[in-house]
């Protein structure tokens, strides 16, 4: 499955955000329908195809999605004692 990523900044934490949202829901496509949670074998075989779909999308990646998603983001400020 092709997931389309030419439309956000993917080297800001926002824009990594929304493609690997974006991976998610792809990955989730090609292994599902997702399985009543209820039954645990299916349920765990889901999870371990989406958990495997989407390192290989990430991987596949010309770029360190992992690392804009590890960036601080500029307008945010984190307050502390």
């Amino acid at each position: 499955m092709v997931v389309h990523y030419e439309d956000i900044n993917v080297k800001q934490p926002a824009g990594a955000q929304i493609l690997m949202a974006r991976i998610d829901a792809a990955s989730r496509k090609v292994c599902g329908p997702a399985p009543d949670i209820r039954d645990l074998g299916a349920w765990a075989a889901f999870k371990s195809c989406t958990r495997r779909a989407t390192d290989r999308a990430v991987a596949s990646l010309p770029f360190d999605l992992m690392a804009a998603l590890a960036t601080p983001n500029a307008n945010e400020a984190i307050a502390s004692r």
